[in-house]
């Protein structure tokens, strides 16, 4: 595995993804190639693009800051928006192009104060990404305007989705597997 890269960044949505995307230029380029690789032998690279800006469309009203951060890593790294999204968007992306099952699973786990001997919450998560992720592992250290700081973890590529902020919230995500998927927006993005 490989070292995890620390990265700081601050200010709006857009400046945050843009140091994130610097920081990562040269892996996201390698991210996204395996991400077409994987996606062209799976349902072909036009679909899942074609898949990728339908779904953009809807994420933009409802999350405009995340769009705008995945913006700001695009125009850093040279890697088109809607190949961005789709990497963030890959279950979905499988699901709505031939309703494919997706394998990668993850595990989150809370315990709540009472069942800790410091009376805190303690929150857990491991991380099953398949073959087409990249290896390179990165936290970032991000204070933007107008919000609580946060510190979050994700691997190449994808949003940052797992973290807390100084306002003592904290987020993971898990790959969970549906059958009646409708229109709306990326789990990674929610």
């Amino acid at each position: 595995m490989a070292e995890i890269l620390a990265i700081d960044a601050e200010g709006t949505p857009d400046e945050i993804g843009y140091a994130v995307g610097y920081a990562l230029s040269e892996t996201l380029q390698a991210a996204t190639e395996r991400h077409r690789s994987a996606l062209e032998r799976a349902v072909g690279w036009d679909r899942a693009l074609a898949v990728a800006r339908w779904l953009l469309a809807q994420a933009h009203p409802a999350l405009p800051a995340c769009v705008a951060e995945l913006r700001g890593m695009s125009a850093a790294s040279g890697v088109p928006l809607e190949v961005l999204f789709s990497l963030n968007a890959l279950q979905e992306t499988q699901f709505f192009a031939r309703r494919l099952q997706f394998e990668d699973t993850c595990t989150s786990l809370a315990v709540p104060p009472a069942a800790t001997r410091e009376g805190s919450v303690l929150l857990a998560h491991n991380e099953d990404a398949g073959p087409s992720r990249h290896p390179q592992p990165y936290v970032v250290r991000a204070r933007p305007k107008h919000e609580p700081a946060f510190l979050a973890f994700a691997s190449s590529g994808l949003f940052l989705y797992q973290g807390f902020n100084d306002a003592g919230i904290a987020s993971t995500g898990n790959a969970l597997t549906a059958s009646d998927l409708k229109l709306g927006f990326p789990k990674l993005l929610a």
